[in-house]
């Protein structure tokens, strides 16, 4: 039951991994988000982080082993001489932990491992240790970019913007109601909160085709290779945690093609993403209105009163979870299914 690595995982924000042919990964955690910084800079998949970090917090310890133990060439086979791998953990500028990844061992799930041995004498200590992480090594680099254009909850973003050749529509969560939206602009009305929220998601769950693997100069929304975006191109913005996020479409969007070049203003590259995925952000305002006259919450009204010239005034109260009606100067008990009845048909 030994743990091989012991560390605090909440002060972990820098993971250094030095593969064979002296290849580099690096992955650094930058406002509570994993990005790649070596071999491209981009934005991690934070699934294949948290597995990696659980591999690293799971490594077990099956024995201790020593070089005079094994024959040269058995030697060479832990691979430990000519490491696959070596790891450095990082706290900002503390080392938290390193070691060194031999060969899988001849037992399933094992893998040879070394790191400095206790003082300053230089030497190392050797291990058999029991652990899956050759197998999330063996994935290509390439992999590790996160292939969601952008991956916020739907619940921390408070503010959206479209903005199209059809012009810009803006909805925004009431400031009362957390939930409830807003049309903004270009007119101001209550919004549809179903459509709102499939938009939403539309925009939040756009899929990264391919990715542009060289560093774009400027700015780091900045297109590549000079290419600008065409006049009535989609751009979309979503406002969460303090923080603003511009999706960009460098090309009008045409369904009966299969892919949009599209930018993120907090990645560097540029990604081909399906046509049909983006077309689903191009509304209009109507399209987000709510078309319901009155969304009334039976459960939060206190009182209820209609006037009509063609019939009786009707006051209706709620006390203790139960409706009243006033009739004749008194409050007597009212039909429940009658007064759900008229809030269904009122909504």
């Amino acid at each position: 039951d030994a743990k091989m690595l012991e560390f605090d995982e909440s002060r972990l924000d820098h993971i250094e991994i030095g593969l064979a042919e002296g290849k580099s990964f690096v992955l650094r955690k930058t406002d509570s988000v994993w990005r790649v910084s070596e071999p491209y800079d981009d934005v991690a998949d934070p699934e294949r982080v948290a597995r990696l970090i659980h591999e690293l917090k799971e490594l077990q310890l099956v024995e201790r082993i020593k070089r005079a133990e094994f024959s040269d060439s058995a030697w060479r086979a832990t691979g430990l001489d000519n490491p696959a791998a070596k790891f450095r953990l990082m706290a900002g500028a503390e080392k938290l932990t390193a070691f060194w990844l031999g060969q899988p061992g001849a037992v399933e799930r094992t893998l040879y491992a070394s790191m400095e041995a206790p003082g300053n004498g230089g030497g190392r200590e050797a291990f058999v240790l029991r652990s899956g992480l050759h197998a999330v090594l063996e994935e290509p680099t390439a992999l590790w970019r996160d292939m969601k254009l952008l991956r916020l909850p739907a619940e921390a973003v408070t503010r959206m913007r479209l903005n199209s050749g059809d012009g810009l529509i803006e909805v925004a969560r009431a400031p009362e109601e957390r939930g409830e939206w807003l049309l903004t602009k270009p007119l101001q009305a209550r919004g549809s909160r179903e459509r709102i929220e499939d938009t939403l998601a539309a925009a939040l769950n756009l899929d990264i085709l391919s990715a542009e693997l060289a560093a774009i100069p400027g700015s780091p929304a900045a297109p590549a290779n000079g290419a600008t975006a065409e006049p009535d191109a989609l751009r979309v913005t979503l406002f969460a945690g303090g923080r603003e996020y511009e999706l960009q479409a460098l090309q009008a969007v045409d369904v009966n093609t299969a892919e949009v070049l599209m930018t993120a203003s907090h990645r560097r590259p540029h990604f081909k993403v399906p046509a049909e995925q983006v077309s689903r952000l191009l509304v209009k305002p109507n399209d987000l209105r709510d078309d319901h006259l009155a969304r009334v919450d039976a459960e939060k009204v206190a009182a209820f009163g209609m006037r009509s010239a063609a019939f009786p005034e009707l006051e209706l109260k709620q006390e203790n979870q139960t409706w009243l009606l006033r009739r004749q100067g008194r409050w007597e008990p009212a039909n429940g299914e009658r007064v759900a009845r008229l809030f269904e048909t009122l909504n």
